[in-house]
């Protein structure tokens, strides 16, 4: 008798171990990758954390810096492919509803009313002068890939190793049009440099927070300047802070 309750308790402790066994790896989700990691091994793990990523919600601050400070609050949904944004003023007012369904753009405001693709729209805000920006609608693509690079182009990155301008070292993914500093320990992403011969935009994702199975920058800074010569553009400066997202269950 006495061994038969051994045996239970021993069967309920083995069991308890693995139920914490599972939550431990729910909420600390490990990369399982040896300290160098090859470019294969990267691209299946961020393939692999990519369809890990869940319907997201989440409410964001934005301040932007170009010729004085302004700041707005968004509503943020990223489902099935489709990211939602609708923008509102310290006073609650609408500022603007943007949709981005695959290649297809939607953006209405007060001064806007749009529907195309993306080139047809960086078209539309420089003739309409708009204050909105063709690099929020990249950026807009990091959020909703929780700062994963995007791997479903043709183009096949290089990886490299580099020390960046903070003294860390990181692993470098380098596509034709842009360049992705990985953090060595954690795997993520840093910051992105993209390659163009007019502006310079740089991103920069902090505070990683675990939102179910995957890990989400609740900190975002962007950077553009103008390089072109005679260029009387300002530089544009642009940092998203996220209150709260939580996974859509609805």
């Amino acid at each position: 008798m006495k061994g038969m309750v051994i045996l239970r308790q021993l069967i309920l402790f083995v069991a308890l171990l693995m139920f914490l066994a599972g939550c431990t790896q729910a909420i600390f989700p490990t990369t399982a990758l040896p300290p160098d990691p090859t470019l294969e091994e990267l691209i299946s793990l961020y393939r692999k954390q990519r369809e890990e990523i869940p319907p997201l919600k989440g409410l964001m601050k934005v301040t932007i810096t170009d010729n004085g400070n302004k700041g707005f609050w968004a509503k943020w949904r990223s489902y099935d492919g489709v990211i939602q944004v609708d923008g509102y003023d310290l006073l609650g007012r609408t500022l603007f509803n943007l949709k981005v369904a695959g290649e297809e753009f939607s953006l209405v405001s007060p001064e806007n009313n749009f529907n195309g693709n993306r080139e047809a729209l960086e078209q539309y805000l420089i003739a309409h002068d708009s204050e909105i920006r063709i690099e929020w609608v990249t950026l807009l693509d990091w959020i909703a890939r929780g700062g994963l690079p995007d791997l479903s182009t043709s183009m096949h990155p290089t990886l490299r190793k580099d020390v960046g301008s903070d003294g860390n070292g990181y692993f470098v993914l380098s596509f034709a049009e842009q360049d992705i500093f990985l953090d060595r320990k954690s795997l993520r992403t840093k910051t992105v440099f993209f390659n163009n011969s007019d502006r310079f935009i740089g991103m920069t994702f902090n505070d990683y927070r675990s939102i179910g199975n995957i890990f989400f920058p609740f900190s975002i800074h962007t950077e553009v300047h103008d390089i072109r010569k005679g260029s009387r553009q300002d530089s544009i400066d642009m940092e998203i802070v996220f209150k709260e997202v939580k996974v859509i269950t609805e």
